[in-house]
């Protein structure tokens, strides 16, 4: 899955938009951190961010009970960095989570932040 493809599927599902709110303190990064944002609300239902060593992860917002169950099940879910790790977590893309499953989980964060 690439950015291009998640910023395609991100854009299907509503008014939405993108920014880079972190650019000002992600100076020495390569490649800033990219929020998806709803038009309306502004809120941030998902971004990525490259890590030092190249990994790509994507950070959605879950209902608790379900993030803690993805947790258990796949070592690339773990808690969101800089996030209330209670409600957002990391998927490591790229990793042992399949694409269809990434794809429902930012519908699930899209619909969980359109209010």
């Amino acid at each position: 899955m690439t950015k291009e493809e998640l910023t395609e599927f991100c854009q299907s599902l509503g008014p939405v938009y993108e920014n880079t709110p972190f650019a000002k303190m992600e100076k020495d990064k390569k490649e800033p951190t990219v929020a998806i944002r709803h038009l309306r609300n502004k809120k941030i239902f998902c971004y990525w961010s490259h890590k030092d060593n190249g990994d790509v992860k994507l950070a959605v917002k879950l209902d608790p009970e379900r993030a803690e169950m993805l947790r258990e099940e796949f070592a690339a879910v773990t808690p969101a960095w800089h996030m209330n790790k209670t409600h957002w977590s990391d998927l490591a893309l790229g990793a042992d989570l399949p694409d269809a499953l990434i794809y429902k989980l930012i519908e699930e964060s899209y619909e969980l932040t359109r209010k």
